[in-house]
């Protein structure tokens, strides 16, 4: 499986945007994952989500470059 980070960072009752990734950290912080296991819950395993369903899924975004360069280099 290649789970991804899901979070309530947009609802009403979250002041600080960066509070629920913060608290997601923690996960590392305390050693139950590593920081690529991080990565991949939050940034690879979303970006591989949208990306084989629709290559072209973040052209023209302000990520467009990483997700390429993010899934060149990971494995498949």
């Amino acid at each position: 499986l290649r789970p991804v980070l899901g979070s309530d960072i947009s609802h009403w009752d979250v002041p600080d945007m960066t509070e629920p990734i913060a608290e997601a950290f923690e996960l590392v912080e305390r050693g139950v994952m590593t920081d690529d296991q991080f990565r991949e819950l939050t940034f690879l395993n979303p970006i591989r989500l949208h990306a084989t369903a629709n290559p072209g899924f973040f052209a023209g975004t302000v990520c467009e470059t990483e997700a390429a360069r993010a899934l060149a280099d990971a494995p498949a």
